[in-house]
């Protein structure tokens, strides 16, 4: 019954994890915001992140795990209007939504690819 469960618990603490980090680099002032390369990649890259952890812990609600990536991706360019520093843009919704979806879309290709390798290695020797 609880097979896998600390595999799951640890994805989920991954994803939340890399939820609240995006959060805090979103919303803090911009003096603070660490910067590793062209900012539009970085937006995509974390979201990308997210989206794959979060669609790999919630197999089996992965839409509605993106589309909740989608809406926080939207509310944090919303909240950035709470600090002058930040320059909230739809564009940059939209970027980190696309790396949301992009994310998701790789885990459950991963998944499929995995389940199709499991499943061959089952069938393996038999006639």
């Amino acid at each position: 019954m609880f097979r896998g469960s600390v595999r799951f618990l640890s994805l989920k603490g991954a994803a939340w994890g890399v939820a609240l980090a995006i959060a805090y680099v979103t919303l803090c002032p911009l003096s603070l915001r660490p910067s590793l390369g062209p900012p539009d990649l970085e937006r995509c890259a974390a979201f990308a992140v997210a989206g794959f952890l979060a669609a790999a812990a919630y197999p089996r609600r992965r839409i509605l795990a993106t589309l909740a990536l989608v809406g926080f991706a939207v509310l944090l360019e919303l909240g950035q209007y709470l600090d002058p520093s930040r320059d909230p843009r739809v564009a940059d919704a939209l970027i980190k939504s696309a790396g949301a979806v992009s994310g998701a879309l790789a885990a459950w290709g991963s998944s499929r690819i995995l389940l199709a390798w499991r499943a061959g290695l089952d069938g393996a020797g038999k006639p």
